[in-house]
C-alpha cells in the first residue's frame, strides 16, 4: 500500500511537471510518454480505422473525376490509380486494421498518405496540362493528413514537407513551368502546409495537455476515493481492538437478519464478556488492559472466519458475535471453542476469582426468524444468556432460547 502511494505521488510530480514544460514541448518523458501513447491509440483507434477505409474510398472514387475531366487518357490515369496505387493502399488499409499499437497505426497511416501523394504527383506530371488541375488532389491529401485522421504533429510534418517538396521538385525539373504559374504555386502549398502544421501541432498539444489533466484528475480521485473509504472505515470501527463496533454491527445484523427471514435460515448470536476485567484494570492499570481486550479480540477473529459471521466490539469488555447460517448446537461449539483459545492465551490476571489467567464468559442465543420478530429478540436473548452464565460461576458457555423466560 504504502509502495503504491509512494508510486501514485511520483506520479503526480511527474505530471505536474510536464505541465510546466515549454509550449513548443511535444514529447514528455519516458515513464509518461508510454502511457499518453496508450491513452491516444485507446482513444483513436476506432477514429482511425474509420478514416483509413474512409480515405481509400475516397481516393478510389475520384477514379470518377479521372473518367468526366481526362476521358482521353482516363484508361492510363485509371492504370495509375487502380494498378499502381490500389493495392498497396488496399494491404496498408489491412494492417492498419490490425495494428495493435499507436506507433503501429501511425506509422501505416504516413505510409498511406504518402503512396495516394505519390499515386497523385505521378499523374500529374504525365498529364500534358499547363494549369496542372490536378494538384488541387494533392492537397486533399495533404488536408487528410493535417485534420482529418488524429496523426501526430511529427507524421504529418513528415507527410507535408515530403509530398511538397516532391512536387515542386519534379514541377521544376520535369514540367519547367512558367514562372509565375511556379511562384503561384510554390507560395499556395507552402502556405496550405504552414496553416495544416499549425492545426496539427496545436491538436496534438490539446491532446497532451488533455492526457495531463485526466490523468491528474485520475489520481486526485483516487486518492479522494482512498480518503473517504479510510474515513468511512474509521467511522465503523473500534480503533482499539480494529473490530467494527456497534454502528457497523447494528446495520449488519439488520442486513442478515432481513436475508435469515427470506431465506428461512438460522441466525445466532453469542455475546461474550471477559470476567473480572475492572479488576484487572484496577490491579494492572488501563494499558495492559487495553492490551488484553486486543487480544481477545484477535482470539475471536481467529475462530470465525466465514462471509457471514462478525465480530464487534459491544462496549467496554463486551463483545458479539454473529454468525449466518448457523444452528444452535454449532453455536455452542463455536462459543466453546473462543472460551478455550482466550483461557489458551494464559494472561495472568492477579485478581479472578476463578482462575490465574483471562477468561471470558458467553451467552448463546439462535433463531429462525419471522418477519414479526426483531433482531433486538436475539440479541436480548445472547444478553440475559450471558447473564446466565456469570450467575452460574463465569468462565462458561450458557443458551438462552429467542423469546422465551
Amino acid at each position: 500500500m504504502k509502495n503504491k502511494e509512494k508510486d501514485n505521488s511520483k506520479e503526480k510530480e511527474l505530471l505536474e511537471k510536464e505541465l510546466k514544460k515549454s509550449f513548443f514541448n511535444l514529447k514528455f518523458s519516458k515513464e509518461i510518454e508510454g502511457k499518453f501513447r496508450e491513452y491516444l491509440y485507446s482513444q483513436m483507434k476506432d477514429f482511425m480505422q474509420f478514416s483509413i477505409l474512409l480515405g481509400i474510398a475516397i481516393y478510389f472514387m475520384f477514379g470518377l473525376l479521372d473518367y468526366v475531366v481526362y476521358h482521353d487518357v482516363y484508361k492510363t490515369l485509371f492504370f495509375f490509380r487502380y494498378v499502381i496505387g490500389g493495392p498497396p493502399l488496399v494491404i496498408v488499409g489491412y494492417l492498419i486494421m490490425k495494428s495493435k499499437t499507436e506507433r503501429q497505426i501511425q506509422i501505416l497511416f504516413t505510409v498511406t498518405l504518402i503512396i495516394a501523394g505519390l499515386v497523385i504527383i505521378a499523374m500529374i506530371f504525365f498529364l500534358d496540362d499547363p494549369t496542372q488541375r490536378y494538384y488541387a488532389g494533392l492537397t486533399i491529401v495533404m488536408l487528410y493528413a493535417y485534420i482529418a485522421v488524429g496523426l501526430r504533429f511529427r507524421y504529418t510534418l513528415f507527410i507535408g514537407l515530403s509530398l511538397l517538396l516532391i512536387y515542386l521538385v519534379l514541377a521544376f525539373l520535369i514540367k519547367k513551368p512558367d514562372e509565375s504559374f511556379f511562384i503561384s504555386n510554390f507560395f499556395f502549398l507552402i502556405f496550405f502546409n504552414l496553416i495544416g502544421m499549425i492545426s496539427s501541432f496545436w491538436y496534438e498539444k490539446s491532446q497532451r495537455k488533455m492526457f495531463i489533466l485526466s490523468s491528474l484528475v485520475e489520481l486526485e480521485r483516487g486518492e479522494f476515493e482512498k480518503a473517504n473509504k479510510k474515513l468511512k472505515e474509521l467511522s465503523v470501527t473500534d480503533h482499539l481492538t480494529k473490530l467494527p463496533n456497534r454502528r457497523y454491527f447494528q446495520e449488519f445484523i439488520e442486513r442478515e437478519w432481513k436475508r435469515a427471514i427470506r431465506y428461512k435460515e438460522h441466525i445466532s448470536a453469542i455475546m461474550v464478556d471477559i470476567d473480572f476485567f475492572k479488576r484487572y484494570n484496577d490491579a494492572l492499570g488501563h494499558q495492559r488492559g487495553d492490551m488484553v481486550l486486543r487480544k481477545v479480540a484477535n482470539a475471536l477473529k481467529s475462530i470465525t472466519r466465514r462471509a457471514g459471521d462478525l465480530v464487534a466490539r459491544f462496549g467496554g469488555e463486551e463483545f458479539i458475535i454473529i454468525l449466518g447460517r448457523t444452528r444452535e448446537e454449532s453455536a455452542i461449539k463455536i462459543a466453546e471453542k473462543i472460551r478455550k483459545s482466550v483461557e489458551e492465551l494464559k494472561i495472568k490476571h492477579p485478581d479472578s476469582n476463578i482462575s490465574e489467567y483471562i477468561t471470558v464468559s458467553l451467552g448463546v442465543a439462535s433463531v429462525i426468524p419471522i418477519k414479526e420478530t426483531s433482531c433486538e429478540k436475539l440479541i436480548k436473548a445472547a444478553d440475559e444468556a450471558l447473564y446466565k452464565a456469570k450467575e452460574r460461576g463465569r468462565n462458561r458457555v450458557e443458551k438462552k432460547e429467542v423469546g422465551k423466560a
